[in-house]
């Protein structure tokens, strides 16, 4: 459903909300990746090979930022930004298969997604929630 910025004075802060758990996931991986960059975010190929990956956390909250910086992690190795094709949610585990793209130029590195203030809530509409990244 979406994202938007937060004000913060040292660090980046964003707001996701989905429908459901597994879109506000992917809302965040979306996000992670379109806040720190002035281009518009390329589209996988059709050549492009799934990537596999999987997060354990002891709840939502953990389970959301270790999905996120693994992903900041496989990026910082590959040079490459994923695009979420597959979220699935089971217990204390996240598996996604990911498209990766080439990165275009970033505006700013983020270092890490952290736990300060993030609260995964559930509203009217689904969830939300406001995570802060390391910049």
């Amino acid at each position: 459903m979406g994202y938007a910025l937060l004000e913060h004075t040292a660090d980046l802060k964003i707001k996701v909300w989905g429908k459901n758990l597994l879109e506000l996931f992917q809302e965040a991986a979306s996000a992670l990746y379109s806040v720190s960059t002035d281009s518009p975010l390329p589209q996988p190929t059709q050549k492009s090979q799934k990537i596999k990956l999987e997060v354990e956390g002891k709840d939502e909250e953990t389970l959301l930022v270790n999905f996120l910086n693994e992903l900041l992690y496989l990026s910082d190795v590959e040079n490459q930004g994923y695009q979420v094709a597959k979220l699935e949610l089971k217990n204390d585990k996240l598996k996604a298969e990911l498209l990766p793209y080439p990165l275009p130029p970033l505006k700013f590195e983020i270092k890490s997604a952290t736990y300060h203030d993030l609260k995964i809530q559930k509203t009217k509409q689904g969830y939300e929630a406001v995570i802060v990244f390391d910049i």
